[in-house]
């Protein structure tokens, strides 16, 4: 994407959206002018630097989404490249997220799913360069199951070919371990968009 603006122009835009623009962000012909985008964050280093006590600017995320990327930080291998898919989730889906994942989670306990396992997908990112969040609550259901159910989840995404990474949060709905009892996921070689580089012949 072609811009104006420096790194704190940058910065601002992305506690924004978290970088999140969808399309546009392959628009060749699309730019965008961040100069004094940093200004919105004057407040904050100003205040600082006075001593006043100022609102630290931050990235917009539910409860529950910052709980969960702070555990990843502390426990979980490949916590960076997770912690980047969770975080290309708006806070916005985040919310519908953690509406449907309650639902399903109650149709489990209650015992009125159709299905014996059941989860719930929800993918992030523009079309070209996808991630998958997956939320897959279980009961009465042992290690070795869950995780034949985890590599079936995996499986399920072997034929869509934009998909560059999949998390999956299992929750353990006999024991309630919070924000999640386990984690999955799978990293593909081409993770992010790789940077071509473009010759003009003159």
């Amino acid at each position: 994407m072609n811009f104006r603006g420096d790194e704190i122009d940058l910065f601002s835009f992305y506690l924004d959206n978290g970088f999140n623009i969808g399309e546009t962000e392959y628009e060749e012909l699309f730019h965008i002018d961040l100069t004094l985008k940093s200004k919105a964050l004057d407040p904050y280093f100003i205040g600082k630097h006075r001593g006043i006590t100022v609102k630290k600017p931050y990235l917009k995320k539910t409860k529950y989404w910052n709980d969960l990327l702070v555990m990843l930080d502390e426990n979980a291998k490949n916590w960076l490249q997770t912690s980047y898919i969770l975080l290309n989730l708006p806070e916005e889906d985040q919310l519908k997220f953690e509406k449907n994942l309650k639902h399903l989670s109650c149709r489990v306990v209650k015992g009125k799913c159709i299905r014996r396992h059941n989860w719930l997908v929800m993918y992030c990112g523009p079309a070209r360069r996808k991630y998958a969040i997956v939320g897959y609550p279980y009961k009465d259901t042992d290690k070795e199951t869950r995780n034949d159910i985890i590599n079936e989840i995996m499986a399920s995404f072997d034929n869509e070919k934009n998909i560059r990474g999949i998390v999956i949060l299992g929750y353990n709905l006999d024991s309630k371990n919070y924000p999640y009892s386990v984690i999955a996921g799978s990293l593909k070689t081409d993770f992010f968009d790789s940077l071509e580089l473009k010759l003009k012949i003159e």
